[in-house]
């Protein structure tokens, strides 16, 4: 194992069990695009931060196998580029793609170093599930056109209800954005509402934070509640 392969995956699994037992930290610390001049460090922060266990867990199989190789080619200084130029690239993707969301993951920085592990050797076999052998060059083509649809990221249904509850979600977030330009500051607090009409059984909870570091911006968590018990949560910052 190479040295700075090494320390970032101490570093990546160190920040995941921070983030784990205090869920806050993993806010601050988040990308939120919309709002970078509010919270610039998100550019790099971001890729420290996971989303769940299996996020971390490939993001960190693909580090471990192709990263080694790569940092005795490139050495230290230049796989140290390579990472986090890949990392801010995605960051960038993340502006056009999900600019109200909260961005977070090591995908852009390791995807880099796939990237770059198949420039190298772009005819190196790769065996999917230790038998079906694809040379790199082609898997890392595969995983270039999978991350442009949605179903590339993880804990993502398209199923018709958690599109209802998604969409419920982004139309609060919509209107609460709307009134923080048009009307006086949000207020810090917890709203919950039954939904009526086409949306009986549907719950929508609203939960405003003024906790943040920076001032004139507030924390907002819409979550919605679907019939079967599960549910939809939109993280997002408003300045105000």
């Amino acid at each position: 194992m190479t040295p700075w392969v090494t320390r970032l995956l101490i570093a990546n699994v160190a920040m995941f069990l921070v983030t784990y037992t205090t869920p806050a930290v993993a806010e601050l610390l988040a990308l939120y695009p919309a709002y970078i001049l509010y919270r610039p460090w998100g550019v790099v922060t971001y890729m420290f931060i996971h989303g769940g266990f299996t996020h971390l867990l490939f993001n960190m199989i693909g580090l471990f196998f192709f990263g080694p190789r790569l940092e005795m080619r490139l050495g230290g200084g230049g796989f140290l580029r390579l990472y986090f130029l890949s990392g801010l690239g995605g960051a960038l993707f993340s502006f056009i793609f999900a600019p109200f969301g909260a961005v977070v993951g090591a995908s852009g920085a390791v995807f880099g170093i796939l990237l770059g592990f198949a420039l190298y050797w772009p005819r190196e076999p790769i065996y999917i599930w230790g038998v079906l052998p694809v040379e790199s060059r082609w898997l890392v083509a595969f995983l270039a056109i999978a991350s442009m649809f949605p179903t590339a990221y993880q804990n993502v249904d398209w199923g018709g209800e958690q599109t209802t509850a998604a969409a419920l979600a982004e139309q609060r977030l919509e209107w609460l954005m709307n009134q923080s330009y048009t009307s006086a500051p949000l207020t810090a607090g917890t709203t919950t509402e039954n939904l009526n009409g086409n949306y009986l059984g549907y719950t929508r909870t609203t939960t405003i934070q003024d906790d943040t570091p920076m001032i004139g911006v507030k924390d907002v968590r819409v979550t919605v509640v679907m019939p079967t018990g599960r549910n939809v949560q939109l993280v997002t910052v408003i300045a105000q």
